[in-house]
């Protein structure tokens, strides 16, 4: 069987991002089919396709630990944890605690239904520790308030949902509450940080949860539509950030 190619070879001749850029859309399933089918493919195309999933991976990592970044924290499963007003309370006050003992720098955060979404810094060049210690406090203080709430009508349902693992021989039970990615976004600019800013305030307000963003209690848009601290996290302004220059 004569393999043509798919063209993406010519993408040596380009820049990474361009090479990024020319595989999008390519699955590693669509190609399989192909090969099953005894349809022409191109063997450089899996070649490219590792060097674009591996380039994603490392894109959206926290390679500098001293910078400003866009972060995620998602909810396994998407499920509606901080629907609830105890469980949001657990995300602000830790918070707080990494602010006032780890030297964390919370510019902006909105805490929604199922994900949270934060602009830091760290100022002891060290935000892959200080993010890993709020995930893992976080998630066992959630899991414990869960057991714990005789009111909540979701629990079983919500236990299975995040149980991993059962130890048969000690019996005990293990869950992920937190997805293990962060889809860390690396604000290279002070412009940049204030777009990324602005995404995580009208977030309720895209979802309709809000007419105005300052609207919105477990946010920092109000600090900054009302230029004081209005909310139940310490934030510091973007014109405050450290540079890293």
């Amino acid at each position: 069987m004569v393999i043509n190619c798919c063209g993406a070879c010519d993408a040596k001749e380009r820049n990474k991002q361009e090479q990024v850029n020319a595989l999008r859309g390519v699955s590693a399933a669509h190609l399989e089919a192909k090969i099953k089918a005894g349809l022409p493919t191109c063997t450089c195309i899996f070649n490219f396709n590792y060097y674009y999933l591996a380039t994603m991976a490392y894109a959206y990592s926290i390679s500098d630990q001293s910078a400003v970044y866009f972060l995620t924290c998602t909810v396994v499963n998407w499920v509606d944890v901080f629907t609830r007003k105890d469980y949001a309370d657990i995300v602000e006050d830790s918070l707080n605690f990494c602010i006032e003992k780890k030297g964390l720098i919370v510019y902006g955060y909105v805490i929604m239904s199922n994900h949270v979404h934060l602009l830091i810094q760290a100022k002891h060049d060290n935000l892959s520790d200080v993010l890993r210690d709020f995930k893992k406090f976080t998630a066992q203080r959630i899991i414990n308030a869960i057991e714990v709430n005789e009111k909540e009508s979701r629990k079983r349902w919500m236990l299975w949902l995040f149980k991993q693992a059962e130890d048969k021989e000690i019996k005990q039970v293990s869950y992920q509450f937190w997805q293990p990615d962060n889809h860390a976004v690396l604000c290279f600019s002070l412009s940049f940080s204030w777009q990324k800013l602005e995404y995580i305030h009208n977030n309720p307000v895209r979802t309709g949860t809000v007419d105005n963003a300052e609207a919105f209690k477990r946010s920092s848009a109000a600090d900054y539509y009302y230029g004081k601290q209005k909310g139940n996290v310490k934030v510091e302004f973007l014109d405050t950030i450290i540079t890293t220059v």
